[in-house]
Order: structure tokens, then C-alpha cells, then sequence
């Protein structure tokens, strides 16, 4: 199982890897008992010193239950689901008291209207009243034509939809249902004869044998003859992570969706002393999860971000991350700060494709924090998600490299050697010089059959990361100054740091590449290099200066 690291697995967060060539027939391993223990390993589980409980590190594939105390681990990572906006008092679970989809100020029908709502529980029913598609103009209330209900998971949840649409009456009019067990998008369509014919109703459901029975959807609902929105579109806007923006500024995403700042501050929270107080994220245990989504407004923009730890806890990682889905804009970078304005030290776990995430291991129970989010470099401007997590693990970090480049010598040229294949995040940091704003640093890796593996590119001052697959083999590694001027007299100091965030993967039958190297054979699972060092950790650096 990759690490449930987002910050150090990016995309392979969560990813589970299973040998083809075993025969998982229950003799000894049954293949339910096996998947189950590695998702508890995906999702942020560590072993569990229960018997009966599916993370117990002995097999017995007796053990297919979560036991009550895996599921308030899980819950304290991800929440306790809540019921969507659309509930209230009396719920949405009848046409009677269907909920009207949310509509952005002078509606006029040229975009979708769209609602993100969930299926909470086992049987859990939601209801929606779809009107003309103007309340306020009586020349729009005869609209007649082509209307199209889009209800997505996919890209949500897992969740295996049905979609009906009733009349004013009652009537059932269509239904659609999925057997999809990943998600799945649904369409109907309506044609509107007769301008006395609104309201029409939506139910939305688990289609009938959807084991699990639960998740999130969007839902939209297009007037055709008005709107040329196309189901791409739609299916973006929902895709995303945008149930907590309000109904103009998705209506705003569907006209110029490149141009669109969400919940602009207007200049209001530009320093710590005028920071946004930010409340528990519903599901979490108070003071432990904090979320929001906003925007850099300008390359001289400044968002801050005000929240409280709990006074009482043993957990004391805080790891805080701002992302984008539009890196070609906005770089997102973070500081941490007292209440005074001190910056607090943070290790940068992710600096790379839109992502940014500092960590600080020992968070002060009770103690109070203020984000600072702006853009890096020339691009500056764009939308953003922050989020703030309190945890009980710290992601493993260790200093590799850390040196000075100077006008004698200008380049450094270490060796990595690895004995087991695996996945490396590299965390490169290149120190500023002051009189040099274009200065930069390079960092390459290449096999021994001269294949560049990786190269890296940060400007001074700066932090990049990205993940890199190595397999077992020697490897150089080469950091270089740029833009900076021979006999200049000016030193660039960097530091690469990193994480091997997968298990070692061995021997493959297909592939005899990933054969493992250096093992000493008097020693199982220790390592002999090149360099003369012995040890068990799968890889070494030998640095060997130019």
C-alpha cells in the first residue's frame, strides 16, 4: 500500500499493489482479508494490537469486521459523514418537502443550476423541486423545451445512483438507475410541452444493489433551449471541490471558468492582526480540522487564516496544505505564524503541481495559529483550498543532502546508490541571495546507463518537491548553479531532503530489473554499498564532490 501521505504520495496516495503471480484462493490468503488490512494501511491505519480487528498484524482471515475502535480512528482522519445542506428540519425525503436547487442572483436559465448533496446513510432518500427557470421575470414562467438532469458520483464517490423525475402530480415520468461500483454519471431528459407543467421532482437515491449504499453526488439541471453548456463542462464543475461554493460562484465557473476568484476578500483579511477566524469543519472532533476555499485576488495579495487547537489532546502534527486545480495560475505558498505575527518553524513537505504543505511535529495543545497564503513566484493569482489537519503522525522526513555551492566549486556531484526498487519524494530548497533574484539551482539524477531520471529546477529562495520511481542500481546526482555569474563571489546554499514512501518492492517474475542489489549475504536484510557502508536502509548516499 502506498502511504496515506497526500503530501508525499501525490497522486499514488492511497494506491494498493497486488502481486499477480500469488493465488489468492484462501490457502493460506483469501484475497477480501488481504485488500481490506492494506486499505486500512491506504487510508492511514496502523496496525492494531486487537486480534480481532482487520489492521492486527498476524493474518487470520476470520478478521473481515471493523472493530469499533478502527472506525473512530477513521473517523478522527476523515470525519463523521454529515448530512448534506439540504436536510433541514424536515429532511428532503419527500416531494413534499423537496428542496428548490440553490439560484445565483437575476437567474435568467443560461447555466446550470446544480446542487452537491449526499446519501448519508442506508436508505437515505433526497428530493428536489426543479422550476421554470425564473422566478422573478412572469415572461419566463411559460418556458417551454428541453430540459436535461445530470446527477453525478463519479469523480465523487462510489456511490451507484438512480434518478427518477416525477410530475407535478406525482407521476413517475423516467428513471435511470447504475450497477457501477467506482461512480457512475446519469442523464435524463424532459421535454416541456406546456407552460402549466412546473414543477417537476427529482428523487435521488442508492440504485438497488449498491452494497455500500452511501456517498456524495452533483447534481445539475440544464434548460436547453437556454443554456449551451456542454456535459464536459458540467461534469467538471462537479468533479471538483466545489460543494462549499455558493450558487453565484458557480454559476460564474460555467461563464468564464479560467477568470473566476471564489469568495473574494476584497482586501479584508490582508494581515494577521485582520486574519478570517476559521470554525471546526462539521464531523470532526472541535478544534482538530479546519477548511476553506478562496482566492489571490492579486500578485500582492495576502490571505490570513485564524484557528484555535484544542486545549486537551495527544495529538500534535499539524500539518497545513493549500492547493489549486489551475497550477498555470497561482502557485500556492504558506507561512505559519504566532498571533503576533512570529513565523513558526515548519518543515515543507510538498512544494510542486499546485500543492503546498507545511508540517509542524509539535504543535502546543490550545495554542492559536495564523495561516498566511500568497502566491510564488510570477504566478501569483487564482483560487485555492486550504486545509488544516491535526494528527497523530508526523510524515517522515530526512535531510539527504545539504551543501554550499561557490565559484570553486560550483557543481556537487553525489551518489545514490539503491538496493530495492522504490518510490523516492525529493524535497529540494535553495536559499535566497538577496542581490541575485534570478539565481537558481539544478538538480539532475541519472542511471549509470546515463538515463536522466529526474531534473529539478528551483529558484533561490525557494522549495520544489516531486516523486521519482527508482529501481535498484547506482545513480549520480548532480546539483548546479544557475544565473549565477563565475567569480561572482556569491554561495548558494541548498538542502535536499525526502522520504522512500513506499515498501521496497522485490523481486518481480516478469522483470528481472527490479532484482534486488548489494544485499550482504551473511547479513538478511542488510545492505552493503559501494561506499563501504553497511545497513539496512535500502539506498545510501556517498557523496562525491567537483
Amino acid at each position: 500500500a502506498a502511504p496515506n501521505d497526500p503530501a508525499l504520495a501525490d497522486t499514488l496516495s492511497g494506491d494498493l499493489f497486488l502481486n499477480s503471480a500469488v493465488a489468492f484462493n484462501g490457502n493460506p490468503y483469501d484475497l477480501y482479508s488481504v485488500v481490506l488490512h492494506e486499505a486500512g494501511h491506504a487510508l492511514g491505519l496502523d496496525h492494531s494490537t486487537n486480534p480481532a480487528s482487520p489492521m492486527f498484524n498476524r493474518f487470520n482471515n476470520t478478521k473481515k469486521v471493523l472493530t469499533p475502535a478502527d472506525i473512530t480512528a477513521l473517523q478522527s482522519l476523515y470525519g463523521v459523514r454529515q448530512a448534506d445542506r439540504f436536510e433541514g428540519p424536515a429532511g428532503n425525503e419527500t416531494a413534499a418537502t423537496s428542496a428548490a436547487l440553490p439560484r445565483p442572483i437575476s437567474y435568467d436559465g443560461d447555466t446550470p443550476l446544480v446542487a452537491f448533496g449526499d446519501i448519508t446513510r442506508p436508505g437515505d432518500v433526497d428530493y428536489f423541486r426543479i422550476d421554470f427557470p425564473d422566478d422573478d421575470d412572469d415572461d419566463d414562467d411559460d418556458y417551454t423545451g428541453g430540459v436535461t438532469v445530470h446527477l453525478q458520483t463519479s469523480g465523487i464517490s462510489t456511490l451507484a445512483p438512480r434518478l427518477t423525475i416525477y410530475d407535478r402530480d406525482g407521476r413517475l415520468l423516467q428513471t435511470r438507475q447504475s450497477t457501477s461500483a467506482v461512480g457512475d454519471t446519469l442523464s435524463l431528459r424532459l421535454q416541456v410541452n406546456a407552460p402549466g407543467a412546473w414543477p417537476y421532482t427529482v428523487r435521488v437515491e442508492a440504485a438497488p444493489g449498491d452494497q455500500i449504499g452511501v456517498g456524495g453526488y452533483g447534481l445539475a439541471v440544464r434548460y436547453d433551449a437556454l443554456s449551451s453548456t456542454s456535459n464536459p463542462a458540467i461534469d467538471r464543475v462537479l468533479r471538483a471541490p466545489n460543494t462549499r461554493l455558493g450558487p453565484d460562484a458557480i454559476d460564474a465557473l460555467f461563464r468564464d471558468p479560467l477568470n473566476t476568484f471564489f469568495n473574494p476578500d476584497e482586501g479584508k483579511n490582508e494581515t494577521p492582526g485582520t486574519a478570517t477566524t476559521l470554525t471546526t469543519t462539521p464531523g470532526y472532533t472541535r478544534g482538530t480540522h479546519f477548511e476553506t476555499v478562496a482566492s489571490i485576488e492579486s500578485t500582492s495579495d495576502r490571505d490570513h487564516y485564524r484557528f484555535q487547537l484544542p486545549a486537551v489532546t495527544t495529538n500534535t502534527v499539524l500539518t497545513v496544505t493549500a492547493w489549486t486545480n489551475d497550477a498555470r495560475r497561482l502557485i500556492p505558498r504558506l507561512t505559519i505564524r504566532r498571533p503576533g505575527g512570529a513565523v513558526v518553524p515548519a518543515r515543507v513537505l510538498n512544494a510542486g503541481d499546485g500543492r503546498f504543505t507545511l508540517q509542524i511535529p509539535d504543535a502546543q495543545p490550545g495554542a492559536h495559529f495564523i495561516v498566511e497564503v500568497r502566491g510564488g513566484d510570477d504566478k501569483g493569482m487564482g483560487n485555492y483550498y486550504l486545509n488544516a489537519h491535526l494528527g497523530a503522525r508526523a510524515s517522515q522526513i530526512e535531510n539527504y543532502v545539504a551543501n554550499t555551492l561557490t565559484d570553486s566549486r560550483p557543481s556537487l556531484k553525489p551518489t545514490l546508490y539503491v538496493a530495492r526498487s522504490q518510490l523516492f519524494h525529493f524535497v529540494l530548497t535553495a536559499k535566497p541571495i538577496e542581490k541575485l533574484p534570478d539565481a537558481q539551482l539544478r538538480m539532475t539524477i541519472t542511471s549509470s546507463t546515463g538515463r536522466r531520471m529526474l531534473t529539478l529546477l528551483v529558484r533561490a529562495g525557494d522549495v520544489i518537491s516531486r516523486g521519482v520511481f527508482l529501481t535498484p542500481g547506482a545513480y549520480t546526482v548532480q546539483f548546479h548553479r544557475v544565473n549565477v555569474p563565475q567569480n561572482s563571489g556569491y554561495a548558494l546554499g541548498f538542502t535536499l531532503s525526502g522520504s522512500d514512501i513506499t515498501d521496497p518492492i522485490g523481486p518481480v517474475v516478469s522483470d528481472p530489473t527490479l532484482k534486488p542489489l548489494y544485499t550482504t549475504p551473511t547479513k538478511p536484510g542488510s545492505y552493503t554499498y559501494p561506499s563501504g557502508a553497511q545497513t539496512t536502509k535500502p539506498y545510501n548516499w556517498a557523496s562525491v564532490a567537483m
